[in-house]
């Protein structure tokens, strides 16, 4: 993990720097920093770039976007997992609304 980490963080950079940081390719890669800090246990880590992804993805795409209702049910996880019972139903919810059929 010691090798990878600077290697996601430092695409996530050259991303935001080319393509500007509001971008649909910078919230795909937030949130593959997202996964691997939530796999190595850095919940708190991994709640940052999940939300920063979901803030560019509110931003970028249409509410009904695939990408972004993924992104709502990895948060709304990630929410439970750390306590916040409150915003993982916001959450949630969001995605109920956006993809009628999931649970």
């Amino acid at each position: 993990y010691d090798t990878i980490l600077p290697l996601y963080e430092h695409a996530l950079t050259v991303l935001e720097s080319t393509l500007g940081a509001q971008h649909p390719n910078v919230a795909v890669q937030a949130n593959t920093l997202a996964t691997f800090y939530e796999e190595c246990g850095q919940l708190d880590r991994a709640l940052a770039f999940r939300e920063k992804a979901l803030s560019i993805q509110e931003n970028a795409l249409a509410p009904r976007d695939p990408a972004m209702i993924v992104t709502l049910q990895q948060l709304a996880s990630l929410y439970e997992k750390v306590g916040k019972r409150t915003e993982a139903e916001q959450m949630l919810a969001r995605m109920r609304a956006a993809a009628p059929g999931q649970r």
